[in-house]
């Protein structure tokens, strides 16, 4: 439903339902409704402010993220120092039930990394939908090109194989054998994963911290721009191009 036809101003309420129609050529048609919705009508500015306040929320959600997968990580160190001599037993009962925490802490980082893609992709499309940005789509490059669909790839693949890795090491310091190894070698590559997901993850954070500036460069320009009415749209299109050039580099 395109609105701006609709003259709706900035503060009104725009109520509305939805109905539809079917076409029973038994019976005769009947009509199915929905809902009444009610939505506010904000400024442009009020909205990329909302916008970049949960852009920003995110982004902490995600830091906080970062830092349990480097304790997991610091965590599967521990339990390769703890059996780094071939012979010795397995894992303690103790470190055992540890390991088993990790797993479950590493599937939970999956489904968190997930949780915050899915809010990213929401912000997305109230930005296409709201034609904040021009049709070239410079928010989809940035926002589903390097936060949401890495995000869900890290989950998928990356996350679930350190789970799997962590498991196959649980299951092995359970065994009755006196040997370690294979519980070692599990650990080692899970140790290995673990640090190509915090790699991948800072890399995350730092497009979500671009995307951030990007977005308060331009709502900054936008206040310039209220002061110089005189400026052209041309002018206005260049401007944004070279915040575009300096957030790229």
């Amino acid at each position: 439903l395109e609105a701006e036809p609709l003259g709706l101003e900035a503060g009104s309420l725009f109520t509305f339902r939805i109905e539809a129609r079917d076409n029973d050529a038994v019976s005769g048609p009947k009509v199915g409704a929905s809902g009444t919705f009610s939505l506010r009508v904000v400024t442009e500015d009020e909205l990329r402010a909302e916008l970049l306040r949960r852009e920003q929320e995110q982004r902490m959600e995600f830091e906080r993220l970062l830092r349990d997968q480097q304790k997991l990580l610091e965590n599967t160190r521990a339990f390769l120092a703890a059996i780094k001599d071939a012979g010795a037993s397995a894992l303690s009962d103790t470190e055992r039930r540890q390991l088993s925490d990790s797993e479950k802490k590493q599937r939970l980082v999956g489904n968190r990394c997930i949780a915050i893609a899915e809010r990213f992709a929401a912000i997305l499309a109230e930005v296409e939908n709201n034609k904040l940005e021009d049709a070239e789509t410079t928010a989809r490059a940035r926002l589903r090109g390097r936060i949401i669909e890495p995000l869900h790839l890290l989950a998928r693949r990356g996350v679930l194989q350190a789970a799997d890795l962590l498991d196959i090491a649980r299951k092995a310091a359970t065994q009755p054998a006196n040997d370690a190894r294979p519980g070692r070698a599990a650990l080692t590559e899970a140790a290995a994963e673990q640090e190509k997901i915090t790699g991948i993850m800072r890399n995350i954070l730092k497009n979500m911290v671009k995307w951030e500036g990007y977005q308060e460069a331009v709502t900054l320009l936008r206040e310039v721009l209220k002061a110089q009415r005189h400026v052209s749209d041309e002018t206005i299109r260049e401007y944004k191009k070279r915040i575009e050039k300096i957030f790229d580099e």
